[in-house]
């Protein structure tokens, strides 16, 4: 926000200074008047915009079902095989502690966007439902 304000305070300033090259002093007033009014209106855009695009995020209910997230657990050997979790945009990433726990076929049958082993990391293709499938899974982790 702090970039975008003064991009708009310095346009405003500049098309302030063009109104008033361009028509003599005695538009001065209305030239600075139009520049206030323009600063202020975008500034009460790009506030309410935020705030509408927060509320439409926080009013969403969780589009991962709480089975899912279990039958995740189970497939990769339960919670005491996690050993970290990170993620990384659409991608969920768990250490594990034992590879042989990891049961690929469950983990396959659960239909994400794609599994690979890298080390000992799992890394899951989760997409946009992954906020709310890791809130779910740090829920379950004691």
């Amino acid at each position: 926000m702090g970039k975008s304000l003064i991009l708009y305070l310095v346009f405003a300033i500049i098309g302030a200074f063009a109104y008033y090259l361009l028509f003599d002093n005695a538009l001065v007033i209305e030239a600075i008047t139009f520049a206030v009014i323009y600063f202020l209106v975008s500034i009460g855009l790009n506030l309410a915009l935020v705030k509408i695009k927060a509320n439409k995020n926080n009013n969403r209910a969780p589009t991962v079902s709480s089975e899912k997230v279990a039958a995740f657990i189970e497939a990769i050997g339960g919670i005491e095989n996690i050993a970290q979790l990170d993620s990384q945009s659409s991608r969920l990433k768990v250490k594990l502690n034992d590879l042989d726990l990891l049961n690929q076929e469950r983990l396959t049958a659960l239909e994400f966007g794609g599994a690979y082993l890298a080390g000992d990391q799992l890394q899951v293709t989760i997409g946009a439902d992954l906020p709310d499938f890791l809130q779910q899974l740090q829920g379950k982790i004691p």
